[in-house]
């Protein structure tokens, strides 16, 4: 795969194995032992451009390397959806939208909660062509 001469020098390499589902779940966490060393095994998550972001509602990555701020699904306000307050007075109604108010997409600005399934906004595998959906399949975060 390399040339002698690309790793002179070099004390140390990385090796990745990929184990997906349904076999994956019993290697996670655990100690392997192989080539007189051992190593521990983690679970990496696995994104695309059709994942979202729980915290931004962006598109293309999870929410636990999210570095945008946050934003609220149902208001787009720059807050946690958790403190999601309606702007009617009489309404205590917090973290929920209410009956007083219309939730606004964070993504293309209509009347849907931004992780709604309907958005227009949203990437359809059909947008893409196949080496592109290859190409961002394979990403390891």
């Amino acid at each position: 795969l390399t040339s002698d001469t690309s790793y002179t020098g070099k004390n140390a390499s990385t090796v990745i194995i990929t184990i997906t589902s349904p076999r994956a779940p019993p290697f996670v966490d655990k100690w392997l032992s192989d080539f007189s060393t051992t190593f521990r095994t983690e679970h990496h998550l696995w994104f695309n451009v059709f994942t979202q972001c729980s915290n931004c509602y962006h598109f293309g990555h999870y929410s636990n390397k999210c570095t945008n701020p946050s934003s609220c699904q149902w208001c787009t306000l720059p807050r946690s959806t958790r403190d999601h307050s309606c702007p009617t007075s009489t309404c205590h109604l917090r973290g929920h939208p209410c009956s007083y108010f219309t939730p606004r997409c964070f993504n293309c600005d209509g009347p849907h909660k931004s992780h709604s399934p309907a958005c227009p906004s949203r990437p359809q595998h059909h947008d893409l062509s196949d080496e592109e959906e290859l190409e961002e399949v394979v990403m390891v975060i």
